[in-house]
């Protein structure tokens, strides 16, 4: 007996503990166990420091929908690559390019306000030619160009059962004559083009007759398309072009000769039979201004009955169109995608509203938003039945303030991270902050396997280093130095 306690007692000291003696060897096997399992745990954990960012946050839930919210997608649906571009306020989004000129002068483009009056409201687009000279001849093509993109999910349907393409557009030739004799001709096409094969299909032609300009405008809903053309331009997931072109000739007498369309109300719209997709769009209210917002961030939680494409989006406003910021295949269980739209090379300001309007997103229709709102999409897809369940959400802002820092802290290993202590050292001098100190100075931080919590302290800096050190509950620390602007 007394043996066995001086083997055991050995064994307690070798292993660190000290003088302690067991009740039995069991007990003592079972704090070896605990210590081993401890240090398992701890190698484990990687915790990290994703960040650093001179100013504070604030997470915003979604103004609407109510959440969670209830996904039942439409079988046979449509996929909006290209949304009504009505040109409101401005061209943003559509290139106008002069592909080709000969005789002595070219044409020119741009966008009008209330010029023409759309029924749409204000706001067009707009192709001129002019040719001068005595019997001269100018021959023009004039392009307005927008792009659009289609997933792997999206083409495949596309290409195993396209239903209808349904093109929609608005024009008005305003001036098609001379002022003393001439002639000419013209056509307008509408073209759909492969940007990695350069392959075409037209989906509208127009041929307005010399000296009959239009009365007013002339509008276009829903194209078919061909088998033909289909297999011909649609040859995989990438990029494709929507091309208004015009293709005018002018030959002069003795005046002046001018050819002048206006376009409005561009969209197209592939309605796929065998395609399931589901829309909703959130919209968010900050209170921050528009000029301190220095980022944006998105963390969506869904859950599916089956496997699923899910893309999110955001409306820039400063570009009048969604920006795509995320992209993944989600299963049956509950899943969370987040999205940094600084890290994704996005102006966090294009995405806020500063004023009042109604914007046209693509698959969620007419929103209607004010000053400060933020719209964002969450698209979900698949080639059968399913529903889905979107909740919670949040959209964490990040603006500039000297007397705070925020952090975002990762978990990238396989269980959870708990940060208890946080040492701040730079020109502002050191301050440290941990979960055993009340008030302000508490921190006290749980991150989940691969997620991220961003997470702010009072701390007054000025420009310079500084260094940022983090504890983890298993005794685990990372570290991080930072610049301050």
């Amino acid at each position: 007996m007394i043996g066995a306690l001086f083997v055991l007692a050995l064994l307690v000291v070798a292993s660190g503990y000290g003088m302690v003696i067991f009740d039995s060897f069991q007990s003592y096997q079972a704090a070896v166990d605990q210590r081993a399992a401890f240090n398992a745990q701890q190698a484990a954990e990687r915790p990290g420091i994703g960040k650093v960012l001179f100013g504070g946050s604030q997470q915003y839930a979604p103004v609407t929908p109510a959440l969670p919210y209830t996904m039942s997608p439409t079988s046979g649906a449509d996929v909006y690559p290209i949304g009504n571009m009505n040109f409101t306020t401005s061209d943003a989004g559509w290139a106008f390019n002069v592909a080709y000129v000969s005789g002595a002068t070219g044409g020119s483009g741009g966008f009008a306000t209330k010029a023409m009056g759309s029924p749409s409201g204000p706001g067009e687009v707009f192709a001129n030619l002019t040719g001068t000279g005595f019997f001269a001849t100018t021959h023009v093509v004039m392009n307005w160009t927008t792009s659009f993109s289609l997933d792997q999910n999206e083409y495949s349907a596309l290409t195993n059962a396209l239903s209808t393409l349904e093109l929609s557009w608005g024009r008005r030739v305003v001036v098609f004559g001379s002022t003393f004799g001439g002639t000419g001709t013209s056509t307008i096409e509408v073209v759909v083009e492969n940007g990695n094969t350069h392959a075409q299909a037209v989906l509208a032609t127009l041929a307005p007759t010399y000296g009959t300009p239009d009365a007013s405008w002339v509008q276009t809903n829903g194209v078919s398309m061909t088998s033909a053309q289909k297999s011909a331009v649609f040859t995989g997931a990438g990029t494709y072009y929507l091309i208004v072109t015009a293709n005018v000739s002018l030959t002069n007498d003795f005046g002046t000769s001018t050819f002048s369309v206006y376009y409005d109300d561009l969209g197209l719209v592939l309605f796929l039979a065998t395609y399931s997709e589901a829309n909703v769009c959130a919209v968010f209210s900050v209170s921050q201004s528009v000029p301190s917002i220095t980022g944006i961030v998105f963390d969506f939680t869904s859950v599916y009955t089956e496997v699923v494409s899910q893309t999110i989006y955001a409306w820039d406003f400063a570009l009048s169109s969604l920006v795509q910021l995320d992209q993944a295949t989600i299963g049956g269980t509950s899943t969370t995608r987040g999205a940094n739209v600084t890290a994704l090379g996005y102006a966090p300001s294009g995405l806020v509203q500063t004023g009042s309007a109604v914007i046209s997103v693509p698959g969620c229709g007419d929103v209607s938003t004010a000053p400060g709102e933020v719209v964002a999409r969450v698209a979900s897809s698949a080639f059968t039945t399913y529903t889905g369940t979107l909740g919670p959400a949040s959209m964490t802002v990040f603006y500039s303030d000297t007397s705070k820092v925020t952090l975002i802290l990762q978990d990238e290993g396989p269980s959870l991270v708990h940060f208890v202590s946080l040492w701040v050292s730079g020109p502002s001098g050191t301050k440290h902050f941990a979960s055993t100190i009340a008030g302000a100075d508490r921190f006290d931080a749980w991150v989940a396997p691969s997620g991220s919590v961003s997470v702010a302290v009072l701390y007054a800096w000025t420009p310079g280093s500084y260094t940022f050190t983090l504890v983890t509950s298993m005794g685990n620390l990372v570290s991080v130095s930072a610049t301050a602007p």
